[in-house]
């Protein structure tokens, strides 16, 4: 966070020993944010909710033992956050969404565990989610990712339409192209 009147940079989340965030994601107007925390002793990854005047943090994702969330989506109209679930003890990958004003979180798809980290973003409606693996950087040949396409509320999964070379990160165009 940069402060208005000096133009520095304040910190806003501190680690403590064996613990790092990530993947910060502005929530709620700019009056909040969401973030990775993950405790490298437990494997274990949560998700935080922090308002930024008050700095009262809420755990609103806890994952187990051996779980990581490797990506962070918040819907367009802030009311949902999408995110994979990595389970090591069953080798699965599991995309789900959770409402942001309270409640459990929902399976929407479950893959096998890719070698890399799954990609997601919402669709500038909000009704549908957009994912995929991302192509492994430490591998140079080939490696073609396929998008899948699915509704926010769950149903089967259909094709994106899209499938290129790898693909790191994934971001649709404001028109929604």
């Amino acid at each position: 966070q940069q402060a208005k009147a000096t133009g520095k940079a304040l910190a806003v989340v501190q680690d403590g020993a064996g613990t790092y965030s990530t993947l910060p994601r502005w929530a709620t107007g700019g009056k909040e944010i969401l973030y990775r925390r993950f405790d490298l002793a437990a494997k274990r990854a949560s998700i935080l909710r922090r308002d930024l005047k008050s700095g009262h943090e809420k755990e609103v994702f806890a994952g187990g033992p051996e779980v990581n969330t490797p990506t962070l989506a918040l819907s367009p109209d802030g009311a949902w956050l999408a995110f994979w679930v990595h389970r090591m003890a069953d080798r699965a990958a599991v995309l789900q969404v959770l409402p942001m004003r309270g409640g459990e979180a929902r399976e929407v798809v479950r893959k096998g565990l890719a070698p890399v980290w799954p990609m997601v973003v919402w669709s500038r409606d909000g009704k549908d989610l957009l994912y995929g693996p991302a192509a492994d950087p430490s591998t140079p040949e080939e490696q073609k990712t396929e998008l899948g396409r699915m509704s926010a509320e769950g149903g089967p999964p259909r094709k994106g339409g899209r499938a290129m070379d790898h693909i790191r990160h994934l971001s649709l165009h404001p028109d929604g192209r």
